[in-house]
């Protein structure tokens, strides 16, 4: 008994707070790890959405109705890991390692630094597709400036460039679903809200 007097201030209890302070730092860095590993899984399913494009242009496709089948399955690998090992980065009675914060207080917890990266690709690509067909587009107009401009849209059909943006709008919406079931809000990331922005516009075309 007497021989633990002396640990109040010793050496050993510095050495056992330093360790206990590098493992919480060690643990943060790992569920910050496991984040960017999920979001590159998912962006890599996100390059999909470069097909919409081409799957429309020039090959008399019915409008869209739907989303694109692939757009489920982008967040299925943070889906995944999340049911399975995602309340495990919770500890809400060390805040030192709490990497789950309330979002709508501006908090991030790891899904949330993953749909951040997930998000700024998504529209990117989004742009990158939409910049494409409008310039394609423009061409395709100069090319009938003296057609009658009831060719663009025969018997009241939407335009290749329509349908392309119908579907990436229907596409957007239906990964707002998919954040809603991470409890998540398309309103939390700057980059969805102004790829919702940019769609938004051909949801006129909605049948």
């Amino acid at each position: 008994g007497n021989n633990m007097i002396g640990l109040k201030n010793s050496p050993i209890k510095e050495c056992f707070m330093k360790s206990s302070t590098d493992l919480l730092s060690i643990h943060k860095t790992c569920w910050i790890e496991i984040a960017n590993q999920l979001s590159s899984l998912c962006c890599e399913k996100l390059l999909a959405i470069k097909t919409i494009a081409s799957s429309f242009r020039m090959t008399n496709k019915p409008a869209p109705t739907t989303c694109s089948p692939f757009l489920p399955s982008i967040l299925a690998p943070l889906k995944d890991f999340n049911d399975v090992f995602g309340e495990k980065a919770f500890d809400d009675d060390n805040d030192d390692i709490n990497l789950h914060v309330n979002v709508q207080d501006g908090g991030k917890d790891w899904r949330v630094l993953a749909i951040t990266a997930i998000s700024e690709r998504y529209r990117t690509i989004v742009l990158e597709v939409l910049t494409t067909v409008r310039t394609m587009d423009d061409a395709l107009r100069k090319r009938k400036k003296n057609v009658n401009k009831s060719n663009d849209t025969s018997n009241g059909q939407l335009s290749d460039a329509e349908k392309i943006g119908l579907q990436l709008y229907l596409d957007a919406i239906e990964f707002s679903t998919e954040l809603d079931k991470l409890s998540l809000s398309v309103a939390c990331f700057p980059a969805l809200v102004e790829l919702m922005t940019e769609v938004e516009p051909f949801s006129k075309f909605k049948q």
